[in-house]
């Protein structure tokens, strides 16, 4: 089972469950090859404002390989992704889907060729649970909401989700396709220049910190990257906004760009 959409749903027949890695390694120990790096958490928001859509065979084009991007980043040992909605009450969003890569673990005195088909069996699992992820995160894409919530866009809001979810510890990717219009009653975002833009960015870092739940030693170092509803011909995007995100998540220790 995997969590989608606020609840557990029966995977694929060709889809290998966690509790079938547990019955074969539990109890046991960590193999020896156990990562040492960090692990990842990789999270994905998916804007269902009003002003966003999808349906453009080159934005469509670009979400797939963002996906796949995002999926792929995810594969080691305590690895987490999540996929949650952006909207006008982003803040308070939970996961539409939701992994954490298991553990690897050996029965004690396994031989090796127990320990090899153990491994393959470990990957091939890990590998089908992404595939089914990553086709379960583009159908998110192409769910209309029909909710009051597309009536405003809380990006701001995601900070505070990040940092509820994310680990301090942990090296983090968000990933937010979105049109990066702020648009809510406390924060309106509409910056006519670069340094109408720093300036804004500059005020609203004051009154986020005081209004928004948020931990800085989790945002730290985490990478946000903008994915844009538009292709390079048909970009209606407004540049003021992306020098906007830019200094605003600098002012939390986190990096931005633009896609």
């Amino acid at each position: 089972m995997i969590w989608i959409n606020n609840k557990y749903e029966k995977a694929s027949s060709n889809f290998i469950p966690c509790s079938h890695f547990y019955d074969i390694w539990l109890p046991g120990k960590r193999s020896k090859e156990s990562p040492t790096k960090p692990s990842k958490d990789v999270l994905v928001f998916i804007d269902k404002s009003a002003s966003v859509s999808y349906t453009s065979p080159d934005v469509q084009n670009k979400v797939k390989n963002v996906i796949q991007q995002a999926v792929n980043d995810v594969g080691g040992e305590g690895d987490e992704i999540s996929v949650l909605y952006l909207h006008k009450n982003t803040r308070s969003a939970s996961p539409e889907i939701n992994y954490t890569v298991p553990a690897f673990r050996v029965q004690p005195g396994s031989s090796t060729i127990q320990v090899n088909k153990a491994k393959m069996v470990y990957f091939n699992g890990i590998k089908k649970r992404k595939a089914f992820i990553y086709d379960s995160t583009l159908n998110l894409f192409t769910i209309p909401n029909n909710s009051a919530t597309k009536n405003g866009t809380d990006v701001i809001g995601t900070l505070e989700v990040i940092s509820r979810m994310a680990h301090s510890q942990n090296v983090k990717t968000i990933y937010l396709f979105t049109d990066a219009m702020q648009a809510s009653s406390a924060y309106q975002v509409n910056p006519k220049s670069k340094a109408d833009a720093i300036k804004l960015a500059d005020q609203h870092s004051k009154r986020i910190a005081k209004d928004y739940q948020i931990d800085k030693s989790v945002l730290n170092n985490a990478a946000v990257h903008f994915i844009l509803p538009y292709s390079g011909l048909n970009t209606t995007h407004n540049p003021n906004l992306s020098y906007y995100w830019i200094e605003l998540l600098k002012q939390f220790g986190v990096t931005a760009d633009f896609n």
